[in-house]
């Protein structure tokens, strides 16, 4: 990867333009979750007030995490499928998320963050970033098929 001062020539990504999309100086938190606060923590995607149906904040999941939504579903019963490198989510067994310290907060109405356990903060997330940039270039687009969503009221 290339750093440059000036105007980016195509495929180079100047450390200003990380900055202006990593401009909040959150750090990295990994805690522990059971598969169904996770199943939990992806309906509030679809929750009342700013994360609606008509208006959710997605959350996008790390590579090997799929899951299957349904709109048409009744709330709390629209995520399911969800699956680890192909693997079942089993809703007892506790997996390790990272997400960024707003979202460990709670905040974008993400209560369920709130609820994890041992804690481990990390370097802030536009550090982390911009590691992830240099030891992964060229990055390639993320598969698309880590999110589904299918027609209203077909999920099982």
């Amino acid at each position: 990867m290339t750093w440059t001062e000036g105007v980016p020539n195509e495929g180079v990504i100047t450390y200003g333009q990380l900055f202006a999309v990593r401009p909040f100086g959150n750090t990295m938190v990994v805690m522990s979750y059971t598969g169904e606060q996770i199943r939990q923590l992806l309906e509030q995607q679809f929750a009342s007030g700013t994360n609606t149906p008509a208006t959710p904040r997605v959350l996008f999941p790390s590579r090997g995490f799929s899951y299957v939504y349904d709109l048409g579903r009744a709330a709390g019963n629209r995520i399911f499928d969800m699956s680890l490198f192909g693997r079942p989510i089993e809703p007892a067994t506790r997996y390790r998320v990272a997400m960024n310290s707003f979202l460990a907060e709670g905040g974008d109405n993400f209560s369920v963050f709130t609820e994890g356990d041992d804690p481990v903060a990390g370097e802030p997330d536009l550090d982390a970033l911009e590691a992830y940039l240099a030891a992964n270039s060229p990055v390639a687009p993320p598969a698309t098929n880590r999110i589904t969503r299918i027609e209203q009221g077909a999920g099982p």
